[in-house]
């Protein structure tokens, strides 16, 4: 199953997009599939990819896995979760239902 190692989120407020800002530990990540986010120790919360993102940063390639947002508190609780070098599982959608 494909694994990504987020380093920091962010948002473009512009774009309605939360960031997952990091890269892939293993397997192939593409738009369409879903992020899972520990939300507390019993509960995930699964967040469609809307596209993969390539990101310069101080001369490193990374990867930018974009999530669409409709309401400012959404991202911000997201946000707020502060994840920070933590390996998430990202899954086919199929396979989350």
């Amino acid at each position: 199953m494909p694994t990504f190692r987020v380093f920091d989120t962010f948002t473009l407020p512009s774009r309605k997009w939360l960031v997952f800002f990091g890269t892939i530990e293993e397997g192939v990540i593409e738009a369409g599939m879903s992020i899972l986010v520990p939300f507390n120790s019993a509960m995930n919360v699964s967040y469609k990819i809307n596209s993969v993102e390539s990101i310069l940063r101080a001369g490193e390639s990374f990867i930018g896995l974009t999530v669409l947002y409709d309401d400012e508190g959404e991202a911000e609780i997201t946000h707020a979760l502060d994840i920070h070098d933590e390996a998430l599982t990202v899954q086919n959608v199929q396979e989350s239902s």
